[in-house]
């Protein structure tokens, strides 16, 4: 192979029990024909043998609704010595498995967090009471990985719109409080997974003034370079002022995704980023079972080349994603 892929994405599912208003992921229910624990294992095993430095995201849906399939996805990252980063909403870390989370969970953490002002958060997740349970783990996971010495990362990542971009680097202040290990941003995009026939989310709440909105990103771009704790690069930042500009189109590809990512999604279909079948006529590269989960011969084979070609052209923003941004 010319190239590897660095980071390898496997949904674990699509349900969710949080109700973000920006995602509407929460209202599908998984259909028969899902990829089995043993499925996934075998995946990682597969992504090993490919780049064995390499990066694996579980994500959904909530991750940790498939609780003890997560858990059995990050013991296999483990064993084969590699990083593994989830996001979650935190909803189902408790007492009871704190200890696990950092024992046996992956090295990066990623929580969801909107913004340190309540009513702001909660109105994103549409769960009340989703900030107080966030901040409570958040907290209990420091003191713990203080005390105990664990290694793995906390990390939180928020969703930039109208009614937190003016508390950008109040926030960012506050989970420094915290004394967690990180945090990252991305812009508000079109609703993932979007059901009915408007955006209502988007439309009224991405931003209306974007002068002011892309003062506010300058006054983090500012700061960036003092800052321990912000892990989104500041010429993702600089992007973002352009997204804001436009959020359907941007002269500057800065997207990198077919260049090292691959995506399986939870029934087995795989792109080379979460836009792929949009820019790509509605195909996948077609299902893993069918390529004997062989991830090697899946990122060189003619399919990943032909829309790779496709990709190099693509000036579509999809939302400055973390996953997607070139380095």
């Amino acid at each position: 192979m010319k190239s590897v892929p660095k980071t390898i994405f496997i949904e674990i599912g699509t349900e969710c029990n949080s109700q973000c208003k920006y995602c509407h992921m929460w209202m599908t229910k998984e259909n028969e024909g899902s990829l089995s624990t043993k499925e996934k294992r075998l995946i990682i095993e597969e992504f090993r043998k490919v780049n064995p430095s390499g990066i694996v995201v579980l994500t959904g849906g909530e991750t940790m609704l498939k609780f003890d399939e997560f858990f059995e996805l990050t013991n296999k990252c483990l064993e084969l010595d590699l990083f593994c980063a989830t996001n979650t909403n935190a909803s189902l870390i408790n007492e009871n498995n704190l200890i696990k989370i950092l024992e046996e969970g992956p090295k990066y953490l990623v929580i969801s967090l909107d913004s340190h002002i309540r009513e702001i958060h909660d109105y994103c997740r549409g769960i009340q009471g989703s900030y107080d349970h966030i901040i409570s783990v958040i907290k209990k996971l420091v003191k713990l990985k203080k005390d105990k010495k664990y290694k793995s990362e906390i990390i939180t990542n928020s969703v930039i719109f109208d009614r937190n971009i003016d508390y950008l680097k109040d926030f960012i202040q506050f989970v420094n409080d915290l004394e967690i290990d990180g945090c990252t941003f991305q812009i508000l995009s079109r609703t993932f997974h979007k059901k009915g026939e408007s955006d209502y989310f988007f439309e009224n709440h991405f931003f209306k003034d974007k002068l002011k909105a892309i003062d506010k990103i300058q006054e983090v771009i500012d700061v960036v370079d003092n800052s321990k704790i912000i892990r989104t690069k500041k010429q993702d930042f600089e992007w973002m002022k352009l997204y804001i500009e436009n959020p359907d189109f941007i002269g500057e590809q800065v997207c990198g995704s077919c260049e090292k990512n691959i995506m399986i999604n939870c029934y087995g279909e795989i792109e080379l980023c979460f836009n792929m079948k949009n820019i790509n006529k509605g195909k996948s590269l077609g299902n893993i079972r069918d390529f004997d989960y062989n991830i090697g011969k899946i990122w060189d084979s003619e399919e990943s080349n032909n829309v790779r070609k496709i990709m190099q052209n693509c000036r579509l923003n999809c939302g400055m994603l973390n996953c997607h941004r070139k380095r």
